[in-house]
């Protein structure tokens, strides 16, 4: 750690090896700096987040996991966050400001009625590229993606349900009890021993809402070549994943524990404790159930799910072959826009160095 003042910390990180002889061969450096306010990430771990990034940075610098990145998401995201101003919020999630007590999180796109300028839904972007490491080495209709979930989308699912019932709270209360008391819902020894009651509950509101589900995630597919970074001639499609298909990706079937939460079930934990509260306060505080149940791990993500497992939810000819050609990419990325991009992210280099595609 180079400093930690006032809520700003700086690591920096070296990689390398030591010689025989006692002398020390740099092959990479990383330096980081991260705001404890700054997102919602950092306002409980901006100290382990520092240090992450600049790990990760002086890895990437080496060769180690630049397929994916050197600038970590979250760096990413503070990035934008303090360059953007805030995006709208849709008239649809008008029930955060009702449901949830903190800053307002922020909604990556609002779909609009062109016509009469009514916001009509917000979604959540997900980038995702094909294959992943998982799914590399397959044939291509085994590729798939990686997806990572991060806390503010459990957050806005959590809402979404809560809409739903704004105007019968009796019959979402009745759909949720039946829980035995746990005295201390934030040690996981008296919450895993329930865990399955609590996910039955949760699957119990999802069955009973099915045919009113919402969409939550749009999830851009970019294909490459194998791991390479170059398009594939067929290299752009999308995805929507309603808020109910979200909440199914944390029901991986795994043997419950009676003295440890995963983060996929840690995740049913979090909406089920802001289905409670809504339930019993009207509001739910996000940032204080994520940050008091956090079961050992690390709030920077809810969960993340690989290739192998969201292959069984995508599989599809627009999977195998994205519908957009890549001679297309220069009528989506207008104006030069891809020459803003950062070449340090998979994403922005494989277009950075293709310059041919946007003649």
């Amino acid at each position: 750690m180079v400093s930690n003042e006032n809520g700003i910390c700086v690591f920096t990180a070296t990689c390398g090896y030591y010689e025989s002889d006692g002398k020390l061969i740099v092959l990479g450096t990383g330096t980081a700096y991260e705001k404890e306010s700054s997102s919602f990430i950092n306002k409980t771990s901006y100290i382990e987040n520092c240090e992450t990034s600049a790990v990760g940075r002086a890895l990437g610098m080496c060769g180690f996991g630049i397929d994916t990145s050197v600038a970590s998401a979250e760096e990413v995201a503070n990035a934008i966050n303090n360059q953007e101003e805030p995006k709208a919020t849709p008239k649809q999630l008008e029930i955060l400001k009702k449901v949830y007590t903190g800053d307002r999180e922020k909604i990556d796109l609002v779909m609009m009625n062109r016509e009469t300028e009514e916001n009509l839904c917000g979604l959540e972007v997900k980038l995702t590229a094909l294959p992943d490491n998982t799914t590399k080495k397959f044939s291509e209709d085994k590729y798939s993606c990686e997806i990572v979930m991060r806390p503010p989308t459990i957050c806005f699912l959590a809402c979404s349900i809560c809409e739903n019932y704004e105007n019968n709270k009796e019959h979402l209360r009745s759909l949720i009890s039946g829980i035995p008391k746990i005295n201390h819902w934030e040690t996981p020894e008296e919450v895993a021993p329930h865990y399955k009651a609590i996910e039955n509950v949760v699957l119990k509101v999802a069955a009973d809402m099915s045919d009113k589900q919402s969409p939550l995630i749009l999830q851009p597919v970019w294909k490459t070549v194998k791991d390479k970074m170059q398009l594939a001639d067929d290299c752009l499609d999308a995805f929507v994943w309603s808020n109910l298909a979200v909440l199914q990706m944390c029901l991986k079937g795994e043997e419950n524990s009676v003295t440890e939460i995963s983060r996929f079930q840690r995740t049913i934990v979090w909406i089920y404790k802001m289905l409670f509260d809504f339930c019993a306060y009207d509001k739910f505080d996000y940032v204080e159930i994520i940050k008091n149940h956090s079961y050992g791990n690390a709030n920077d993500k809810a969960f993340a799910i690989s290739g192998i497992q969201t292959h069984k939810f995508l599989t599809c000819d627009e999977l195998t072959h994205p519908r957009i050609n890549k001679n297309e990419i220069k009528n989506i990325i207008l104006g030069g826009g891809q020459n803003l991009l950062s070449p340090e992210r998979r994403f922005d280099a494989v277009l950075f160095y293709s310059p041919e595609i946007f003649k």
